[in-house]
């Protein structure tokens, strides 16, 4: 049933009474209010397209042209394009209102800086969709185009340290970068990066970060570049380890037994990280020093002056 009902359809013919009449008048009237409210919204749609494919080479194409094609629906009767707003990572970046003399619904993007970005546009009919007693304008998303954005003008490269390299927890690495600038700009600064922490910055080439890693683990490094005309880019991940120095004791074994007053080698195995070195290796039972060795192979003689267990590190 898609007509709205008349003045004519809410009139009961053959009424025997008031009081009914009454009624049914009422009754008729809030079904056909409720036929009213059940017409089919006819919701909008839309879709998006760029000026360049991605990956965008804001070399080549510094300005990209986002095109939005709106869809409206026949119901209600008249409903029209109000608006098309246009976001770039859910930031809006114009918006172009209805009309035949603004189609294409088109606005102009420049990215200031290389990387990922997710690009959508709002269509808005002039018709409204009620929900409850508050009425809502007629909206509608496009999907979502995902597009990169690269640059073969200004660019970083990280150098050091080398992709999959050991660093010692708390000894000091110089990070390194290669950057360049288009014709025109030049180098502002260089950015160090740890995830999504900036280490430290270099404004002047070469340029370098002393940086002393504080936390053990998996770290990836970064280097940022922006120029003069404050365009950024970044450079390829860095994955790197830092670890921290290792110590066992290889003999003797657990469990073993040795003599009261017999003199008992104690060995170990120690590495450190590059570029730290060994300094020493230091051997206690219980919490007693009973000796240190400052080469390898790193071993004591330790001669035990009591019976019982005894716990060596």
């Amino acid at each position: 049933m898609n007509h709205l009902c008349s003045e004519a359809d809410r009139v009961v013919p053959n009424a025997i009474s008031a009081p009914p009449a009454f009624s049914l008048r009422r009754a008729f009237a809030a079904v056909c209010a409720l036929v009213a409210a059940t017409v089919a919204q006819a919701t909008p749609t839309i879709s998006i397209t760029t000026s360049v494919a991605s990956p965008i080479n804001v070399t080549n194409t510094p300005t990209v042209t986002i095109t939005a094609t709106p869809t409206i629906g026949s119901s209600p009767s008249g409903t029209q394009v109000s608006k098309v707003e246009f976001f770039v990572n859910s930031v809006s970046i114009g918006t172009v209102g209805g009309g035949a003399f603004n189609i294409p619904y088109s606005t102009t993007w420049t990215p200031s800086s290389t990387g990922s970005y997710t690009l959508t546009a709002v269509v808005t009919d002039t018709s409204t969709v009620t929900t409850g007693t508050s009425p809502n304008l007629n909206t509608a998303t496009s999907p979502l185009v995902l597009v990169t954005v690269t640059s073969t003008d200004t660019t970083v490269s990280l150098t050091n340290p080398a992709s999959a390299s050991s660093l010692g927890l708390g000894a000091a690495v110089s990070l390194t970068a290669n950057a360049t600038a288009p014709s025109g700009a030049t180098v502002s600064r260089v950015d160090f990066l740890s995830g999504t922490t900036v280490l430290g910055s270099s404004f002047t080439a070469p340029y370098s970060f002393s940086w002393t890693p504080a936390t053990a683990g998996s770290a990836s490094l970064t280097a940022r570049v922006t120029d003069s005309n404050s365009f950024t880019a970044t450079s390829t991940a860095v994955l790197v380890t830092i670890t921290v120095p290792s110590v066992s004791l290889t003999s003797p074994s657990t469990g073993a037994g040795v003599a009261l007053g017999a003199v008992v080698p104690i060995t170990a195995a120690a590495t450190a990280v590059s570029p730290a070195t060994i300094a020493k290796v230091d051997f206690l039972v219980g919490t007693a020093l009973v000796g240190t060795a400052t080469a390898a192979p790193y071993t004591i003689n330790w001669t035990p002056t009591a019976t019982g267990a005894a716990a060596l590190t």
